[in-house]
């Protein structure tokens, strides 16, 4: 059975489930519900919310134990053009084996001017 807030996601149901995504994440410290809220505000699926509050929310999923924000966290911080901040995130979702993680770190590398090793 697939919990209300993620039905209504799954529908585009988007003002219905920032309610219970937002309930989840105050309540039981879901960092998926965290995620799905940051996804939320980045595309323009909430009445109020800027890119920085996406970044804090996609934050607070990582802190919670969601590897995988660290790239939603990338993608964020290099549209607002911190491009050292993306790189770190985009480094960190690497280290821990995040899927797409080294495409997102080389993209963040070349517009910050790190340096990559050779092989990476």
């Amino acid at each position: 059975m697939v919990a209300w807030p993620d039905q209504h996601f799954a529908n585009n149901q988007y003002d219905l489930a920032l309610v219970g995504f937002v309930e989840r994440a105050n309540n039981k410290k879901d960092p998926g519900a965290m995620h799905n809220i940051g996804w939320l505000i980045e595309n323009g699926h909430t009445k109020n919310g800027s890119l920085e509050d996406a970044s804090d929310w996609y934050h607070k999923a990582v802190t919670s134990g969601r590897k995988e924000s660290a790239l939603a966290l990338y993608r964020v911080l290099f549209r607002r053009g911190e491009f050292h901040l993306a790189y770190d995130w985009a480094e960190f979702a690497y280290q821990n084996g995040v899927p797409r993680a080294k495409e997102a770190r080389k993209h963040a590398a070349h517009f910050a001017e790190v340096k990559l090793p050779w092989w990476g």
